[in-house]
């Protein structure tokens, strides 16, 4: 399937991280067939850098999901957002945009969205090495 496709059918996700690059979230069944983010049993998660070269990838299958959602470099909210969105999700990096645990993230990018998945609004923010505050980028 060509990546208009992917993205048309709700299939593929892209995330941008400002300059640094961005990432694509792929979903699929059971049987690895591509579908939508509510229907997925297994995902993957390229890597980009700011030139669109593949860095990395994660395959997330069936038998690591419940390990990926209570995986502490992740955490989704089931609360109503400030932006009206239903659940927030909060991803934390490191000062190369690679996923760390949530005590050692230097980058925390906030994503909240709709129950369907629609992106709302994303806040990127970065912790001051000198207090420990975050700050907006």
């Amino acid at each position: 399937m060509k990546e208009e496709e992917l993205i048309r059918n709700n299939y593929m996700k892209t995330t941008s991280l400002n300059e640094n690059g961005y990432f694509e979230t792929h979903y699929f069944d059971n049987s690895w067939n591509y579908t939508t983010e509510d229907k997925s049993i297994n995902k993957i998660i390229k890597y980009f850098d700011e030139n669109g070269n593949q860095i990395d990838e994660d395959i997330i299958d069936n038998c690591d999901i419940n390990k990926y959602k209570e995986n502490t470099n992740f955490e989704r909210i089931n609360k109503k957002t400030p932006s009206g969105g239903d659940y927030s999700e909060a991803h934390f990096f490191d000062n190369d945009w690679k996923y760390t645990t949530k005590d050692q993230a230097q980058n925390i990018v906030i994503r909240e969205c709709n129950n369907d998945g629609t992106l709302l609004r994303e806040t990127y923010m970065h912790k001051n090495n000198t207090d420990d505050t975050l700050q907006k980028k």
